[in-house]
Order: structure tokens, then sequence, then C-alpha cells
């Protein structure tokens, strides 16, 4: 059985694969127990070299009172030489002749360890094997250690420095006295944590800080002894080393390797302080044999026995391997290239579709890589365009440990429930049986040595502990090493095990041998009658059941020839005898005597296949994630979205780890489209009335050590909203999903009402600066032209995309568009590369008015984030599409080349450009009604803070009912999504547009969205109150200022070479009254929530009757289907 990994490798489309299969399926049989010795002897190794390598430090730092430069030996060449010294061999350095080829740094390392090595072996009780030409498996082995120590370093170093840093401050003490004194005297909660957070937070922040630029805190709350060990801390860096970006935490990202003395500091301080123990130092304390890395060489001297390399890498792989299996065969371009990893059972075999090369794929040394580049984007970052795609299909996640998965689709309702958990029970139960086995199955003298090792600390940082830890191991290692390597080990111990196993039928056809499984057998019983037969046919039964093992392949594997043919000979003779005439008592006794016998042979196969059940949980881990799948599209759709919550802990006691990263890459593998949503503190937030949600029911306490403690503690999956004068209460995992549907259609609102207006400009705004040096310096080297110095002003009118005028040394202007500031969940957020990516596919293949781009920048170390330069267009923009300043001939010239430029954008054959992805290319307004249709039932429901709602859109499922009976034809073409006078700029002096803006909304949809955006004012009734806002045009008593609409529509009919009139044109018109009004309401909503407070806000906020009436008026106008 195999199972298959994928993943590029670089962006020149490099790719690995990884094929899971068994040894017993590649390996040829004869060159199996040269591979299970190896195996052995390397893991034993391996296990040394990590316990070596922290018996050195730590002996080192003890020795010469922590001068020792630790820092300069973790690395791979002195762990390759600690590795090699721990082998039997002659070693050729020179020392004897004086004409050493070594080099400085070996000799050094040699030195070192030569100092220790004859103490460590004897507490380790270590012998070293013989393994000649070991250096090529030390390379690959000591790559391992080094990773596992770059990883530890980073992962852990940051959070264990705050550790100590708060416990220094005495944060949790100082907090919990003042809220015991300030609770005494009956302030308030919010009292208490303002004084908490002015007296202890802030002052603990400062000191953290200090502490993290090398400096000595100077704050007074420190004790003389904690200032002193954080000095101590400190002075583990050389004085003339500096964090760059004055950051320790920046600092040991960048360079791991300057951190690890004071890594070492800081777990000795931490064990002073009696605060949660961890590894500094990685060791390998499992028995059970881990993966190894084979290559050519490797199988050439250690499995072939070869001295000396005389056939090429496949030749060599062919005479250890069977290349015609399945596993090992090409795979279109991924081949087998000659490097498989296993641990003498299950095999890893790698396939690529590159020349091995001992460069990495990047071309670097080590370290890890740049951002994954399959990271999902978050929800916040999408378009309006994106959002319009995948409205309707979006299902919610909220990962968590009781329900693994929690997932609710976006259109789920009370009555239309669409939902579904992924929990334990979901998942195969094969983990938990192994665990039952083992813990069943292990032998007394198993118990007792790891009993024995865990009464020692393997963590310790203090040298006689972790001597006194070495020595307890040596004792026992033996007896554990061939009990969890038993698949692969000679014995030499004698596992007694108090329990005496009988044969069964389980489920009427599964024939075991106590836990172990025999083979699927139909019997004379097909349950379990022994109790009630006759000793003659009880006896009968068992040298039966006992034939039918001894037959099993499996079995036969697992024991001697010797002891096969003492049980089958006994067995036959004992079938043979109980043909006879014989008393009670000779049958029982003959009966006991084949239990016995049975028990005593067959002990070993209570000895449990360790790495093949590894390999197992491995496929069933598989299966699982394919059963999730399955369900996954069974119950939402196969062209489901997810959107999963962000939040994962991986490392919480008692508690197995949230996936995050692995189930990411699983689902995105499996073809889901995927995005991430920030969930912060989204279960304690009330969906329906933005209140806060809190715990109230106490429960017996659920762990069973902790309830003499705390017998009762408060439910932590049921909260109740505290807005509710009538509890309402919530599920958590159902809270959490509820608001993250409500966040994503608040980011959807957001994007519709995204507004861009003027020319006009001022200074930049607060907390919109630039870094003008940086960005100066980025513009002479990539826009052609460009003279310093540079002057920066802003556009006055907000959008959701900062924009500012440059003016150059030349007094070039251009116009720079930008992601907002602040701390930004993706790179892609705000979207101006795709902003950039359409008018740059526009301005260069066709004859669409656009600015020219420039440059676009997606290096964040410029301004903060990323950003496109294109030219300023000086020119008009109309805000008010009357245009009243000017005679209406010119007018009339206006609006016609509005129209011939929207003609121009929808007769752009996209798929030409270059923009085939730009958008899902049919179900336009199908999408739209769906996902307004339930923003707009989102907002209906919102209550302010008197209680009342904001209230539903008038006769909406009339609307909709409508909408689909007269729906237009589907169309797909670019779209503008927000096409509109005051978004154009036309030429200073003639009657033509020169720019169209704002392109933040485009897609590819329907062409008539645009056309009736556009003339929408052409159905707004004319009105003489002017606190309504809306221009409009219909039934005016006034002559138009402004060509007629049918005038315009016949030019854009004309234009494209399409049929005059549009078939079915009032519904787009109907329609995008009725988009507008999902806006007003949801501006309506905000206001509500107190998250919109301007005049103007509420002035809007009152609309969306009237205009929700003007799309309803033309559905009474139009009932039947000419339109």
């Amino acid at each position: 059985m195999t199972e298959e990994e994928s993943h590029p490798e670089s962006s020149t489309e490099r790719r690995i694969m990884t094929i899971k299969s068994t040894i017993q399926n590649i390996w040829k049989s004869n060159y199996i127990e040269p591979l299970h010795k190896l195996v052995d002897i390397t893991n034993h190794l391996v296990t040394h070299t990590y316990f070596f390598i922290k018996y050195i430090f730590l002996q080192e730092m003890k020795n010469t009172n922590e001068a020792f430069d630790m820092n300069a030996y973790v690395n791979k060449k002195f762990f390759v030489e600690v590795f090699l010294s721990l082998i039997e061999r002659q070693v050729r350095d020179g020392a004897k002749t004086g004409k050493s080829r070594l080099g400085n740094d070996v000799l050094l390392f040699r030195a070192l360890i030569n100092a220790h090595k004859d103490s460590y072996f004897r507490l380790a009780k270590y012998t070293p094997p013989k393994l000649t030409n070991a250096q090529q498996i030390a390379l690959y082995e000591c790559e391992k250690i080094h990773t596992a120590y770059i990883n530890n370093i980073r992962k852990h170093f940051g959070n264990r420095l705050r550790m100590f840093l708060n416990f220094c401050c005495k944060i949790k003490q100082r907090s919990a006295d003042i809220r015991t004194r300030m609770t005494k005297a009956r302030y308030s909660e919010a009292n208490i944590r303002d004084v908490i957070y002015r007296t202890v937070t802030q002052p603990s922040n400062a000191i953290k800080d200090q502490a993290s630029q090398k400096l000595v805190p100077s704050d007074s709350s420190l004790s003389s002894e904690h200032l002193g060990q954080v000095e101590s801390f400190l002075a583990m860096y050389p004085a003339e080393y500096n964090f760059q970006k004055s950051s320790i935490y920046y600092d040991l990202k960048a360079n791991p390797q300057s951190h690890f003395k004071a890594f070492y500091k800081l777990t000795e301080l931490c064990q002073l302080n009696n605060l949660k123990n961890f590894h500094c130092f990685p060791l390998r304390t499992s028995f059970v044999p881990a993966y190894m890395t084979l290559d050519a060489k490797i199988a050439n001297y250690h499995i072939l026995k070869n001295k000396s390399m005389k056939e090429d890498k496949m030749t060599i792989w062919g005479l250890v391997c069977d290349l015609q299996n399945k596993a090992m065969k090409d795979q279109g371009t991924l081949k087998f290239h000659g490097t498989i990893e296993t641990d003498g059972i299950a095999a890893s075999v790698l396939k690529q579709n590159f020349p091995t090369s001992r460069k990495r794929p990047g071309g670097g040394e080590g370290g890890s890589g740049g951002e994954d580049e399959d990271q999902p984007q978050y929800v916040e970052s999408l378009t309006m365009a994106q959002h319009q795609e995948i409205q309707g299909r979006c299902v919610l996640i909220d990962p968590n440990r009781r329900d693994l998965l929690f997932c609710m689709k976006e259109s789920s309702t009370i009555s239309r429930k669409q939902l579904y958990r992924h929990t334990q029970v979901c998942r195969n139960k094969q983990l938990r049986h192994f665990k039952k086995l083992q813990k069943k199955l292990k032998p007394e003298s198993v118990r007792l040595a790891e009993l024995a090792l865990s009464e020692t600390k393997s963590s310790s940082v203090d040298s006689v502990a972790f001597v006194n830890y070495v020595t307890i191991r040596a004792e026992h290692e033996d007896i554990l090493y061939e009990y969890y390597g038993n698949e692969t080990a000679d014995f030499t111990q004698d596992f007694d095990w108090d329990i005496k196993h009988e044969f069964n039928i389980r489920n009427q056809k599964n024939l075991y041998w106590g836990h172990f499984f025999i083979a699927q057998y139909k019997g004379l019983f097909p349950e379990n009658c022994i109790d009630t037969l006759d000793d003659r046919t009880n006896l009968q039964l068992q040298i039966n059941y006992l034939e039918v093992m001894l037959s099993q392949s499996h079995v036969k594997k697992r024991i001697s020839q010797d002891i096969l043919d003492r049980l089958s000979l006994f067995a036959s003779e004992t079938f043979i005898w109980s043909q006879r005439n014989h008393t009670q008592e000779d049958l029982k006794e003959k009966l006991n005597e084949t239990e016995e016998l049975v028990n005593s042979e067959l002990k070993l196969l209570n000895l449990l296949p360790f790495r093949k059940m590894r390999f197992s949980l491995k496929v069933y881990s598989k299966q699982n994630d394919a059963n999730l799948v399955r369900s996954l599209r069974s119950k939402f759709g196969a062209d489901c979205v997810l959107i999963l919550g962000n939040w994962s802990a991986p490392t919480t006691k008692f508690h197995e780890p949230i996936r995050n990263k692995g189930l990411i890459k699983m689902l995105q593998k499996n073809g889901f489209t995927l995005f991430l949503i920030d969930e912060f503190k989204t279960s304690s937030v009330c969906p329906d009335c933005e209140g806060g949600l809190q715990k109230f029911k106490t429960i017996p306490n659920p762990r069973p050590y902790q309830r003499e403690k705390m017998p009762k503690v408060t439910c932590n999956g049921l909260l109740k909203c505290k807005n509710h004068s009538t509890p309402k209460l919530w599920n958590r995992d159902v809270a959490a999903v509820g608001k993250n549907v409500s966040i994503h259609f608040l980011f959807i609102l957001e994007q519709m009402t995204t507004e861009q207006k003027g020319q006009s400009t001022s200074n930049i705004r607060s907390g919109h600066e630039l870094n003008q040096e940086k960005l100066e310096v980025y513009l002479l080297k990539h826009v052609e032209g460009f003279k310093s110095p540079l002057n920066i002003s802003q556009f006055q009118f907000g959008q959701s995309n900062p924009t500012y005028l440059l003016k150059d040394g030349n007094q070039q202007q251009y116009v720079l568009r930008k992601k907002p500031p602040g701390a930004l969940l993706s790179s892609t957020a705000h979207a101006v590369e795709r902003e950039y990516r359409i008018i740059h596919a526009l301005g260069t293949k066709t004859d669409v008015p656009v600015p020219k781009v420039y440059v676009l920048c997606e290096d964040i170390e410029v301004i903060g984030t990323p950003f496109y330069v294109m030219e300023f267009l000086a020119g008009r923009i109309y805000e008010d599409c009357r245009m009243l300043s000017i005679p209406f001939e010119e007018r009339k010239q206006l609006w016609f080349s509005a129209i011939e430029t929207l003609a121009k954008l929808h007769r752009v054959d996209f798929k030409a450009i270059g923009l085939e992805t730009y958008g899902r290319h049919s179900g336009f307004y199908d999408r739209q009604m769906k996902s307004l249709g339930k923003v707009s039932q989102a907002q209906a429901i919102t209550k302010d803070e008197n209680g009342n709602t904001v209230g539903p859109i008038p006769r909406l499922d009339e609307m909709f009912a409508w909408f689909r009976k007269n729906q237009v034809k589907d169309q797909a073409t670019i779209v503008h999504g927000d096409f509109k006078i005051d978004n154009m700029i036309f030429h200073p002096t003639e009657p033509r547009v020169i720019g169209v803006l704002d392109w933040e909304l485009s897609t590819i949809g329907h062409p008539l969205s645009d056309l009736s955006n556009l003339l929408q004012p052409f159905y707004v009734p004319a009105s003489d109150d002017a606190s309504f806002g809306m221009l409009g045009f219909k039934n005016s008593k006034e002559p138009l200022p402004v060509p007629e609409a049918n005038e315009l529509i016949q030019h854009y009919c004309t234009t494209l070479g399409q049929p005059y009139p549009i078939d079915r044109w009032m519904f787009a018109v109907s329609f995008s009254f009725f988009r507008l009004a999902v806006i007003l309401q949801g501006i309506a909503a905000r206001v509500a929530r107190k998250q919109a407070s301007s005049a103007q806000a509420r002035s809007y906020a009152d609309r969306f009757r009237p205009v929700a009436k003007m799309g309803l008026d033309i559905i009474d106008d139009h009932p039947g289907s000419k339109l």
C-alpha cells in the first residue's frame, strides 16, 4: 500500500514526491538482514550522538565557568566528528607523521571530543560498533541533528524568554495582590483592570522591551536577585554583538546560531526558579528505531558489502531493490534518483523531476526558506469581484479540539441547517487500539525500566543530573532497545509476561490468540462456547486453532523454524492422542499442557510491531483525510470554498494539537479553494447582537486528577449572551462560526461601499506616512526618467487603498496606490496587485483608456506594503454627472465618450489579454442574488441600543421571484464594477475620456451591470428635496441637462454592433437598485451597531427603503416578461 505526497520545491517547477511503501515490498529478500543491522546500528549511533553532544556542552560550560564558546560548535561539521568518534575505526589525522591534511577546525573539534570521550563511554556503558565507510551516513544524519537544533531554538527560545521575564517581574503575583485588595474595597472590574495595566503590565512590558534590546532593565520593581539573573543571561552575548533591528526576537529568527549559549543559560535559570522544563539540547529519547537516509553509496558499502564503487548508482539499487516494483517505477517526469528513507520496516521512496545535487534547490547552504508560497490568503484581502465569485459557496470552519472541525455553510439557516462536525468519532480508531494493546501487553521488565527512567529528567542542564540520567538509561537501554526494536533486533533478553492467552473467535469469524489476530475463521462454533464443551472436544478444538495459526504466513515470519516444527509435531501427536480413550483428569492435564506450551513457545508474538504500527498509523491518517474530503464535498458540494479560522494551539497541555498547516496543505492538495479568517475572540461575541458571551453553567470537573482541588468548574462549551433579557444560549463552536460568517459579509459590504473621488490633494494624513527616503531610492532605480528630489502629497478623498500624488525633481507627476497601513494579515490585502494586473493588461493590449502603469513593488521593506506607480492624468473629474459648468453640447459628447469607453471595455476578449483567470465566466447575476440576499438578511436583524432592528428590504421575496423569472441571458465580459461619471478622467479641453479609475471591483461578469450602474440616475425620480441626496432625472419637469437614456443605450448598442433595444433591460436597472439598497442597508446596520456615526452615514442609512422602492416600482410597471 502506498501513500503519496508532493510539493513544489522552487519557482522553477521542481517537484519531489514521496511514495510510502514497505521494505518487504521493494527490497530483495537476501539483503533484508543487512539492512536491518544497518538501521539498528545507525539508530544507536544517532541516539548516542545526541547524548554525547549534550554531555560535551554541559561539561565544558561547567569546567570553563561558562566561558566556552558553545555557538561555534553547534554546526554540522562538529556533529559529524562526534558521530564518527562513536565508531570503532582507524583515525588518520597525521599526528604521527606531522603531515595532517585536516583543517584546524576539525583538529580542534577532535581534541574537544577526545577530552570527554572516555568518561562518556564509561557512563553510558558504550561499546563502539564497527562501521566502515560511515562518512556518508554521518553527513545525512548529522544534517538532521543540526536541523533539530535550529528548529528547537527558533520554536522555543522566544516563548521561554517571555516566561522567564514574566516570572522576574512577578506579574501574576502582583496582579493577584492588587485584585484582592481592590475587590475587598469594592472597586469595579474596570478600575481593577486599569490599575493592573498601569502598575504591573506597562512597567513589565518596558522591562521586557529593554531586555530584548540587550539593555539591563532599570525598573526598581525587579528584585536584586532577578536583576542579577537577567544580567547573567545578557552576559552570554559578546559585548560587541548587537541584535538585528534592536530585537532579540528578530535576531533569533535571522541568526539562530548566535543564541545557543544564551538558550542554555535561559534553561538553567528557568530550572533554578522551578519554571516549566524544556529541552535546550534536542535528544532522541525514543527506543523505536527512526528513519535513516540511504543512497547508492551507503547501499554499496553497507548492504552489498563492496569495498569500492564499481557500478553506477542505479545498477547498485537494482541489485538490492526491485526497480520494477510500482513504488520504484517512474511516474511521468518524476523518477527515482537514488534516495530512500527507511526504518527497516517501512520505506519512503523519493522521486523528483530534477537530478540530485548537494546544493539545495534555492542555491543556498541551509536554513529555512522564504515564506510558504502556498499559504492561503486572508478573506479580508479579497476584492469585491473575488467575493462575488465565491459567494454562495463558502463554508466557514472553526478548528477545535473536541470537535476537530466545526463547519457551517454561509447559506445555513435555522430551518435549513448546513452543518458538519468532523470529530474524534469520525476518525479511524486504530490509534486508540494500538495504545490499549501496548498498555496490556507490556512486559513487567519493560515497565520497571521505563519507571526508572521516568524518575530522572533528560531535559536538565545540570551536569550532575544529566550524568545520572545517562547512567540510569545505560542500565536499562538493552531491554528497551530489544523490546521496541523487536522487529529487527537479535534477542538476548527474556521477556516475561504474567498474562496467559487463549484462542477465541470474535465477530463470528475472526480468530484471535489473546489480542493477536490470526485469521478469518469459519469453524464449528460461531461464538465462544468453550465453557459448554467437554474436555475432549475442547482439546481438539484448541489443536485445530493452533494448526490454523501455524499455517498463517504472518505468524511464520514472527517465529523461528524450530518453534514452528516443535509446535506442529506436538499438534499432530496431541490430536492422535485425543482420539483414544482417556480419563477426564488426563484430558484436563493435556489441555493445560497445551495452553502452557503455546503460551511459552509463542510469547514473542506478544511483542508489538512498533514500526509497522507507525507505518499503519500514517496510512490510517491518510484514510481519515480522504474521509474528511469526501464528507466536505458530499455535504457542501464539489465547488465549495473553505474559509478556515487561523487559530491553532500546537502545544497545549492535556490536549492534542489543533491541525493548521498540515490541514491547510492537505485540503489544498485535494483541490479545495481555501482562505483564512482572523477568528480572534470570535467565540466571545454574539453573532446576533455583537454583545459579549459569558460562561455561566457549573459542572463536575471532567478531569479526575483535579477534582480534589476543584470539584466544580465552569462549562466552556455553553455560553450566554449578556445583552438579552431572556437568556440566549450559544454553543461555543456555533458562535465562533456564526461570527466568522458575519465578519465575512462585513468584508463584502466594505468592498461594496468603496468610493474614490476627485484630484485635489493635501498633506499626508496621520498614520499614512511613507518612508520617503526608501521610496525615492526605489523610484530612481525602477521608474525610467525619475529624478530626485521627491515630493509627496495625498489625495483628499478617502479610499480603501491610500493614493498619493508624487512629484519628482523635473515636476513630473505620478500616482502611487498602496495597501492601507497597519498590520495586514495577508500580503495581498486590498489587492493592489490585482488592480495593477488589469490596468497593465488593458493599457498594453487594448484601446481602453487607462493610466500607464510604471512598476508594481511587492517588497514591503520599501514603504511597508506593496504598491504600484502609474502616470498622473491631468484632466477633469465630474462628481456631478449633470456637468452644469459646461455647455449642453459638450456634456452630450462627454456622455457619448463615456458610453464608447464602456463599449470598448465590453468588447475586449479577456482571454486574449491574459485575464482568463480574472473571474468566473458564468452565473454572474445568480451569484449576485445569492450573496446580496444573504447579506441583506444578516443586516435586517441588526439591533440598535434600544433593541430596534434595521428591518428588511421591502417585498424582498417578491423581488427575487421577479428577478428569477425575468433574468437576462448570461454573458461574460470584463466589468468595471463601479462604472460611473466620477470614476472617469476627461481630457482638459476635449470631450473624451482619457482614463478610467478605480478598478478595485472589476471582474468577469455581465456587461449590463456596468451600463445600468452608469445610467441609474435616469431611473431615479427627480426631486426638489435636497435632503434625499440622490440625483435623479425621471419624470423631471425641467429639460434634461444630459442626453436621454434611450439615446445613450442606442449609442452603446451601435458601438458594440448589437440589437437595440436591449432585451430585458429593465431587469438590469431594477437589480442595480436592489444592489444599492443592500449597500445602504449595510450602512444602516453599522450605524445601529455604532460602527458608523457621522451625519453623512446616518443620512445614507435612511435611504435603503426608498431606493428599494425604486426597484419595486420597475417591477410593478413591468409585471410580465416584456422588458
